[in-house]
């Protein structure tokens, strides 16, 4: 945990850059680089909001804020297993 700290800014700029991303590829109709660039926003995501839930970021926080903050890396973690279990089903499914 105590690394995910210390590369927590390096983290928020991954994130930025792959939202940048999304949106230009949104407007140039890349849909492999959409779809790669989203997931690896929501890595990113995950990871920030690993480091605002537990370790000793979260203690500086009020209960509410960590609460909230887990919630949100509940549902984000959802939606990444969702995102890897449909991607592995669509390449996989695919014929030759």
């Amino acid at each position: 945990m105590e690394v995910l700290i210390r590369i927590r800014k390096i983290i928020l700029v991954m994130l930025l850059l792959a939202l940048i991303t999304v949106a230009i590829c949104t407007y140039n109709e890349l849909k492999i680089a959409y779809m790669v660039s989203a997931y690896l926003a929501h890595l990113f995501f995950f990871l920030f909001i690993l480091t605002e839930s537990f370790g000793r970021i979260s203690k500086q926080r009020h209960i509410a804020w960590r609460v909230i903050a887990r919630v949100i890396l509940l549902l984000t973690g959802l939606v990444i297993l969702n995102i890897t279990a449909l991607s592995t089903i669509a390449i996989f499914s695919q014929r030759p």
